[in-house]
């Protein structure tokens, strides 16, 4: 067993890390003591998390993380000689929880989402939208605090770190607001085109979720969330309760220039080069009107 953290004398910040032959008895709640250890830290520990696995060549083995113990010492290691293990003989590796289903004591961070402010899944945005990341949490107790971190993705799979957010977990989930930023995405294999044709690129993000605590991350990331240049407008006159087909309007763009578009049969029209939507503004009968 090694010690994974130390910064004092107290329960809350010692932390070790370990590795024993299978046994079933090791499971999170369960109270443990240490061999071979230095004696300063030969006490009893806390088990916060354990993960039993059975793989073909190493057979069965129980990993698991620890703090100390100040409590009374459980009959853990009274039933440590009568216990046995009842290894499979299975040609793949599984993961169990002491028989119980796997995600019974086993902290876990999944159903990784991005949405919108009413809770919409969503998977386009604009530079400057604000988006909430969201994840569902088991076996990790409220008030711990987790961490989101965003990436920018790359086909070359060498994605580049963008903001690590801490944030507590709560009723069983964590989420943060988070509001998109541009970089740019040079590492793809349509960069170059994207520049030719637009003069800038595209990026697309991801997040993951991990607990640093209990040493587990989401086994998965997030889906892309791809940062779209462009803008669907529809116009409706609210008095007639009628689409405004053939409407013609001004769209006045960051540098003081304006451009001319107008509305389909169905009052319908679709913008392209938008990248911060609240930059932009509508000038039509009159009236100036902000993008938001």
């Amino acid at each position: 067993m090694c010690l994974k953290q130390l910064k004092g004398n107290s329960r809350k910040y010692i932390y070790a890390t370990g590795t024993a032959c299978g046994e079933p008895l090791i499971i999170s709640g369960a109270v443990i003591k240490a061999n071979g250890i230095p004696k300063r830290w030969d006490r009893m520990y806390h088990v916060i998390y354990a993960r039993h696995v059975l793989r073909p060549n190493k057979g069965y083995i129980t990993e698991f993380n620890c703090e100390l113990y100040t409590g009374k010492q459980s009959n853990f290691n009274q039933q440590q000689n009568a216990s046995s293990s009842n290894e499979k003989n299975e040609s793949s590796e599984t993961s169990t929880t002491s028989g119980n289903a796997q995600t019974n004591g086993m902290p876990q961070l999944k159903n990784l989402k991005w949405k919108d402010g009413n809770n919409n899944e969503i998977d386009t945005a604009h530079i400057g939208d604000k988006v909430k990341l969201t994840a569902e949490v088991t076996d990790i107790d409220d008030g711990t605090n987790c961490i989101f971190n965003i990436l920018e993705k790359d086909d070359d799979g060498n994605n580049d770190d963008v903001i690590t957010i801490s944030v507590p977990v709560k009723e069983g989930k964590i989420e943060v607001e988070w509001e998109v930023i541009y970089m740019e995405d040079d590492d793809d294999s349509d960069s170059e085109q994207e520049k030719e044709e637009k003069g800038y690129t595209l990026p697309e993000f991801i997040f993951n979720a991990e607990s640093k605590k209990h040493g587990v991350k989401s086994e998965s990331d997030s889906g892309e969330l791809k940062v779209c240049d462009w803008l669907e407008l529809e116009f409706n006159d609210e008095e007639n309760n009628e689409l405004m087909k053939n409407f013609e309007f001004i769209l006045i763009l960051p540098d003081g220039s304006e451009k001319s578009y107008t509305t389909n049969d169905n009052g319908y029209v679709k913008i392209t080069n938008i990248l911060k939507i609240g930059d932009y503004k509508i000038k039509a009968e009159n009236k100036i009107v902000s993008l938001k």
